[in-house]
Formats: structure tokens, sequence, C-alpha cells
């Protein structure tokens, strides 16, 4: 489980009873905040105040629905609830977004429980129910939430988009409103962040090496973030294997390659360290060689960064893969291993069937439908090798009414675990 950062650890929000009204209007300046979002400026300072909103004219018995206080979530929210008159209990989760604030304890059943005491929402509202997004499920406990405020929970769709067509079903949802997608688009609107986080690297990268070695090192740089952070992403479902670093090395190995036959063309008369030094012929072939070297290697890392951006990566799987990646290092594998160690205790999920009474919360809330129930016995049968397969997201666990789930929850980030053990940490700490 990720640890809380310094400012979630006082984590304490609390709510007015004042009601604001918003739109499903978005402006320039949402727009403007939308591009800076993605390009990782002030990266958590894209927030909207918590509390409740009137969108549109909604009566007491208008839906209530619950989102986070990330701009982009919010703005996406009632940008598809045009016409609809509906209340937004709008959480105060430090400007993060509904998934990611729900591991972090801040999209969870506590602050739920505030924000419904605090904004008197029962004298808003004659119901008693509140539909909140099936991706909060992993921080959500109804029966909990039902037993302090008297508001039963709801899980509505994963993506806004299918919010209008829930509510027009009696919020009923379909199969594939709870299924987790991972398009083209949504796969490329997450580039602009990996490759801004990707400067630290290749900027060093191409001026080093342009200085030493020419100018084909930047233009190696530059195709070691396009390939990482722009080819792994849209070739994601094509590539082979679960290993995002071997995703990776597919990727970054043809395209090294290419920049090493470039680099040993002109051989002959070569000048390197700012024209000053001419190398024999074998210093110019090791250089071209480690040119290559250097870029598979910068696209592998990066394809593995990438893990932290799907939703399809489960974090056994990328704790492993930055092992191998770090636990050669002198004093940063000691403390990856010790990391690792503290913190993973096993992984995947496991169905005590008979403590399970298919009662189907876990079908309801897992997003990669791991869980299915036996036509003949009515009881939930458990499939957790089927692509995409259990990510361990700890959603089934916290809804199951019986605790008949044991999965032990965490993130599939490799920068979490990167940042936590060069910060010398005891526990895995998401820096986002």
């Amino acid at each position: 489980m990720v640890k809380q950062s310094s400012e979630e650890a006082n984590f304490d929000p609390h709510y007015t009873t004042e009601i604001r009204v918003t739109s499903s209007q978005l402006t320039w300046h949402n727009t403007w905040d939308h591009i800076l979002a993605r390009c990782a400026y002030k990266r958590n300072s894209h927030r909207v105040p918590g509390g409740l909103y009137k969108l549109g004219d909604p009566s007491s018995a208008s839906p209530v629905l619950v989102t986070s206080n990330y701009s982009l979530t919010f703005d996406k929210l009632r940008a598809a609830l045009k016409g609809h008159h509906i209340w937004l209990l709008v959480l105060d989760t430090l400007g993060v977004n509904v998934w990611c604030a729900a591991s972090k304890g801040t999209m969870a059943s506590m602050n739920l429980i505030n924000a419904i005491q605090e904004t008197k929402l029962a004298d808003r509202v004659v119901h008693r129910t509140v539909i909140v997004p099936q991706l909060s499920a992993p921080g959500m406990n109804p029966t909990f939430v039902a037993q302090e405020t008297g508001f039963r929970v709801r899980y509505g769709p994963i993506r806004a988009v299918d919010v209008p067509d829930y509510l027009a079903a009696a919020s009923n949802a379909s199969p594939s409103m709870r299924r987790v997608r991972f398009p083209l688009r949504d796969r490329l609107v997450l580039t602009p962040v990996e490759m801004v986080h990707a400067l630290s690297f290749t900027v060093p990268m191409a001026l080093a090496g342009g200085l030493m070695f020419g100018r084909l090192w930047v233009l190696g740089a530059l195709v070691a973030e396009l390939c990482g952070c722009l080819l792994v992403p849209a070739l994601l479902p094509y590539l082979p294997t679960r290993s995002y670093t071997a995703k990776g090395f597919f990727v970054g190995v043809p395209a090294a390659a290419a920049l090493v036959s470039a680099a040993l063309r002109p051989i002959a008369g070569r000048k390197f360290l700012l024209g000053l030094l001419e190398l024999p012929w074998w210093g110019a072939v090791a250089s071209a060689v480690l040119l290559g070297l250097a870029v598979v290697i910068l696209t592998a890392f990066f394809a593995m960064n990438f893990s932290g951006c799907t939703p399809d990566a489960a974090p056994s799987d990328v704790f492993r893969e930055t092992l191998v990646w770090f636990t050669w290092m002198p004093r940063f594998g000691p403390r990856m291993r010790r990391l690792v160690a503290t913190n993973v205790r096993k992984s995947g999920v496991q169905l005590n069937t008979e403590a399970c009474i298919g009662c189907g919360r876990c079908t309801e809330v897992c997003p990669h439908g791991v869980f299915t129930r036996d036509p003949e016995t009515q009881k939930i049968r458990l499939d957790p090798d089927r692509a995409p397969y259990c990510i361990e997201c700890g959603a089934c666990r916290c809804n199951c009414p019986q605790d008949a789930c044991d999965v032990t929850p965490g993130v599939g980030c490799a920068y979490a675990l990167i940042y936590s053990a060069f910060k010398g940490l005891d526990t895995i700490v998401c820096p986002c």
C-alpha cells in the first residue's frame, strides 16, 4: 500500500454548507488549465474547491454524484452532464484524480462521510443515495458509509461519458461501463507528462554526449524520449510480453540500430570533443555502440516508468522489473530490495469460496472483470490470470461484506518505488 505523503498525513478536509453553482460549459481558462496539467506544470495545483455544487437546477429528488476535486476530473464530469440537473459532491482529494486518490486514502470513506455531514446533504435531498465513481472503490467501504450517514453508496460507471446513459438506465451500469479501457487517445494524452519527466534524463545525455561525441548524441536523446514516451504508449497493446521493460526493448533496439548505422558511416576523419580531437576508427565505433546502448536503455527505462500511467500494471510485476534494473547498484540496490521485502508480502487476489455468499459486489467494482458469476451455482468464480489480469487494486477486498476477498493493494508505479528507494524510505511514497 502506498504511504501518504507529508501533506496527506495532515489531511483533514473541511466543507462548508455553502452551495456552489457550476455549469457544463467549459471556458478557455478551463482548457488552458487542462493543457498545463497535461504538461505537468504545477502538478498538484489543478484543483477546484471541495463541497456541494448545483449543476443546472437540481431538486431535492435529483441524483447526487461524487467526484474528486482534480480540475480535469471535475470538468470532464460536468461537461458530460450537459442538460442534466444534478448535485455534485466534490471531495477534497488534494487535486488528485479518483483512482490515485483512492489508493492514497484521500478518495475514501471517511472523506465522503465528512463531506455528507458537513455540507448538510441530508437537508438538501429527500433520497439517501450517493453515486460514487467505480474507480474510487479501493478506498470505499459502503457499509461503513451507510452506518455513519444513512446514505447508500452506489457505484457509477468508470468513464464520465457513460454517466448520462447510466442515469437513463435507472442507475444500472452495463458490463462495458464496468471495464476499464485504455484506448490510443487515452494513452497519447499521457505522453506530455512522461516527456516532461524524461527531460531529466535526456537533457544530460544530449549535452554531455553532444559536446563529446557530436550532434548524433543529441538526436539519440530525442529518439530515446520519443520511443519510450510516445511510441511505446502508442503501441502498448501490440507489443509482446507483460514486461514494460521488454516492450521498451522491442521499440528501442530498431531505433538504436538505425542510429548506430548512421554513426558508423562517416568514421574517417570524425572530430570529437568540440572538434578538438580526432579519434581512431575503433574509438568512433565504440562511441557509436555506446550511443546505441544508451538509446536502448533509456527507452526501456521510460517504458517501465510508463507503468504508473496505465490501468493494466500489477504492482508485483512492476516491483520485479524495478529490482532487475537497480538491484546491482552498490547503495541503491540494497535499499530497493529492503523496500520491496518490507512492503510486498504477497501478490494477486485470493477468493475464499466457502465464505463467499455470491452477493456480486466484487464483480461490480473490479475494473478488469477477473470475477465472474457461475450461472449454475450463482457463486463467484475467480480467474486472476485472464487478460488484462488482476492489478491488485484492492477494490474487491474493501467492498466484500464477508471478507472473502484477500488481495495486497498497491500501485503499479515504478516511479513511486524508485523515488522511495532513492530517498531511503521504509515505505513506498508516491510523490505525484
